[in-house]
């Protein structure tokens, strides 16, 4: 047992705040993204999206009728992991796709998105064929479940790696003969901000989810995560926060029947 604990302390593993200290420090922390409109996105020093509505949320359904604080902590995808496993969050809310190693590492909840891959381009690219892509820039997140999308499809030297969707997207738009390969979800809104680019490929891959993520073994905390998105869904929080969030932001261009699981 000590060895194990040694080991975990060099790793940089840290135990989890169970729910009860949760409830008793009347704190819950929630690793989101600053800078990823309209899920979450630090306005004006206000964190605001669909996924700080749900974490607020969350918050309210873990506290009851004794107010507690919800803290954002801002995080980047490639410290949505040891964000949980360092104990500097209780849960990660950041589009997080669960895949099988990433399921050996952190526990995930039930699904609230679906997504599939998308392909944003520059409008002056003319880019029409998943072919083209092989003489193009690609900027991915690395080790991302869209990453391994491109490497079972043959991509390797072509690939430029990013900590975040949003670097990914500005290294995109700085680069020559570039494409930013991503959830298709995400880059139909960088095609709603920058009107120089747009989704030229969509729902390509099979069809992945965005879960919520706690540490691994915080057993506690995830059944009331999941009974509460379960009654989110009943009771259309979720499809109102939808309309109020992210309908509004995408001006009705996308369907969410194709991206809200019920």
């Amino acid at each position: 047992m000590k060895v194990f604990v040694l080991a975990a302390l060099l790793l940089g593993f840290l135990s989890a705040n169970s729910l009860d200290q949760i409830k008793k420090d009347r704190l819950v922390r929630i690793g989101v993204y600053n800078d990823q409109p309209p899920f979450s996105a630090l306005v004006d020093g206000k964190y605001r999206g669909f996924e700080i509505a749900l974490g607020e949320k969350l918050g309210k359904e873990i506290f009851g009728d004794n107010p507690g604080k919800v803290k954002f902590i801002p995080i980047t995808a490639s410290r949505r992991i040891s964000a949980l496993q360092r104990n500097e969050a209780d849960m990660v809310i950041a589009t997080f796709t669960p895949t099988p190693a990433r399921a050996k590492k952190v526990d995930f909840s039930e699904p609230y998105f679906k997504v599939q891959v998308g392909v944003l381009a520059k409008k002056d690219e003319n880019v029409t064929s998943f072919d083209q892509l092989r003489k193009k820039r690609i900027f991915v997140i690395k080790h991302s479940p869209i990453h391994n999308f491109l490497r079972k499809a043959g991509f390797k030297k072509n690939l430029n790696f990013c900590a975040s969707s949003a670097k990914c997207y500005r290294a995109f738009k700085r680069a020559k003969n570039a494409v930013h390969v991503d959830d298709n979800l995400i880059l139909h809104a960088y095609a709603i901000i920058d009107n120089k680019t747009q989704v030229v490929l969509d729902g390509l891959g099979k069809q992945t989810y965005n879960a919520i993520a706690v540490q691994k073994g915080n057993n506690a905390l995830l059944e009331l995560i999941n009974t509460s998105l379960a009654g989110l869904k009943k009771d259309g929080f979720l499809d109102k926060t939808f309309d109020d969030t992210l309908e509004i932001f995408y001006h009705g261009t996308i369907d969410k029947k194709e991206f809200l699981v019920e």
